[in-house]
């Protein structure tokens, strides 16, 4: 706009222009350059510029559009071209859409299908009946007396802790109490909460009550007829402290506080005070054409009345819910034992656990040593009795001793065992696993004898492998991780045309040549701005 003749031309920006406020030089020089372009006439221009740069597509989906096309144009991956491409009827461009779409969920959807059958399901169970070939192996047994209290020992402790007098009242109350304490298993545990009350009593913690549980129990003096070096060997069970003969699960289970001394003709008494326990013993094996396989056990102590033993495979221990067999004074009771085993190949332990659904005695949970379906649910019960009263009863294996209920906590434990018993059988609070490896027992027969006087005053037992099984039961892997691969590839050529190569080709298009462009453009504007700007003189 002109003021007056010859007067300086001062030119103003038109309202359609946004102003520039841009700080610093480069918005001043922005500012003049176009004062300079309205001077010279060029105004429209400059609102064209404006409007473009406004309608201008974002930087990354310029990007996304361009990589997209330049994809579809050179991909492997049948029927892509077909929807990049632009010289197609737009019908046509949809139908092809249609149709990836659908190859690609339908190979979704298998494929998902086949990882759920690797990760689920990859084992069978198959029949073997090459029964001439096998080592069966020879059951355990585990041994438990009515009465596990030494009186003379019981007797030494009562003088010694309360200096009492004996035949006197307190002295059978002590007395009672004693072997209370060394019978106590998981259901006579109440009947340890009565003494909580009284005095004599009242102190003693879990540790002393384990003490003293392990150093009045009553030794065992046997015959064993076998050619096998084995022996029995005392363990911690939900029965009470008892003995295990030929268990490979006796070796974690062993009482910390007992020795083992041999005599001749395989007769052994067991007595006090060890420092650890034995190793692990040989396993007894017989095959079809072994002529007799079979144990027999006489226990030579006269003041024994009674004892219960418990026969199970030598990688278990048996538990509160396993059936007992009685033998009594003068009495030889002989069992005909059928069994039945379930083998894994080698190669299923290549798999999870929650594959194969099945666990290995070396695959203990956390905070144990040994796995056993047995074990895992005693453990399982002494976590929920430290959950519900704050310990654990002495007749489980904790190496923290500290963590023994005293009387008051065995009262607590009688209180919910029955709950806690409920809650494991409906498997609600232990899913335990099976082992991969098992022997399952059956009774197929027994016999009984009672001898009379002048019979020496023994019991005896044994237990023999009547029935040899012509089957059993292998778990082997059917669908391996190289049938997971084929799988794959054949849905993915099926459904999509491709090979390996054709997933590096998307990832190098979407990702790596992506990133490699970004960084040759920084680079490239890098080196440019080194250079100096010549024109401002």
């Amino acid at each position: 706009m002109r003021t007056a003749l010859g007067a300086e031309q001062e030119f103003w920006i038109p309202p359609e222009v946004p102003q520039i406020t841009a700080a610093g030089d480069k918005g001043q020089r922005v500012q003049e350059t176009m004062k300079r372009t309205y001077k010279d006439g060029n105004t429209k221009n400059v609102l064209e510029k404006v409007e473009k740069s406004r309608n201008r597509k974002p930087l990354g989906l310029k990007w996304l559009e361009k990589t997209t096309k330049e994809f579809g144009d050179t991909t492997t991956l049948h029927g892509i071209p077909y929807i990049t491409k632009k010289n197609y009827h737009w019908s046509e461009t949809f139908l092809w859409l249609l149709v990836v779409v659908a190859a690609n969920s339908c190979a979704y959807f298998l494929i998902i299908e086949s990882w759920v059958r690797y990760n689920d399901n990859p084992t069978v169970i198959s029949i073997e009946k090459n029964f001439r070939e096998w080592n069966v192996v020879f059951p355990a047994a585990t041994v438990c007396f009515q009465q596990k209290m030494n009186e003379t020992a019981a007797h030494y402790f009562i003088i010694r802790q309360w200096n009492t007098e004996v035949n006197s009242t307190e002295y059978f109350q002590h007395m009672a109490f004693l072997k209370d304490v060394t019978n106590v298993n998981y259901s006579s545990v109440g009947d340890l909460a009565e003494y909580a009350k009284m005095k004599d009593y009242a102190s003693f913690k879990g540790a002393d009550l384990s003490n003293i549980a392990r150093q009045l129990m009553q030794n065992i003096e046997y015959t064993s007829k076998t050619e096998l070096n084995l022996d029995f060997v005392p363990v911690v069970t939900e029965m009470g402290l008892c003995f295990a003969y030929a268990a490979n699960v006796s070796y974690y289970h062993a009482l910390q506080l007992r020795t083992i001394y041999f005599l001749s003709s395989r007769r052994a008494v067991i007595s006090f005070y060890r420092n650890k326990p034995p190793g692990p013993f040989d396993i007894m094996t017989c095959n079809y054409s072994s002529s007799n396989c079979g144990i027999r056990i006489e226990v030579e102590q006269e003041h024994i009345r009674d004892l219960q033993f418990y026969i199970h495979g030598p990688d278990e221990i048996p538990d509160i819910s396993f059936p007992p067999f009685t033998v009594k004074k003068r009495e030889q009771l002989e069992l005909m034992i059928g069994q039945f085993e379930i083998v894994s190949s080698p190669d299923i332990r290549g798999l999870r656990v929650r594959q194969r659904r099945c666990k290995f005695t070396d695959e203990p949970a956390r905070g144990d040593k040994f796995y056993s379906y047995n074990v895992c649910k005693m453990n399982c019960r002494r976590r929920m009795m430290k959950e519900q009263c704050g310990c654990t009863p002495f007749f489980y294996v904790d190496e923290r001793k500290e963590n023994f209920c005293d009387l008051k906590g065995l009262g607590c434990v009688a209180l919910h065992k029955d709950k806690i018993i409920k809650q494991i059988r409906n498997n609600t609070a232990c899913p335990c696993l099976p082992m991969c490896n098992t022997v399952m027992t059956q009774l197929a027969g027994s016999k009984l004898t009672e001898w009379k006087d002048p019979a020496p005053i023994t019991l005896s037992f044994s237990w023999t492998l009547e029935k040899f099984s012509k089957t059993r039961t292998k778990r082997s892997i059917i669908y391996r991780i190289d049938d997971l691969l084929v799988s794959f590839g054949g849905i993915a050529a099926l459904f999509l045309g491709c090979s390996v190569i054709s997933f590096v080709e998307t990832i190098n298009f979407f990702f790596l040549r992506s990133f490699w462009n970004l960084f040759s453009k920084r680079r490239r504007k890098n080196e440019i701005r080194e250079f100096p700007d010549d024109s401002r003189g």
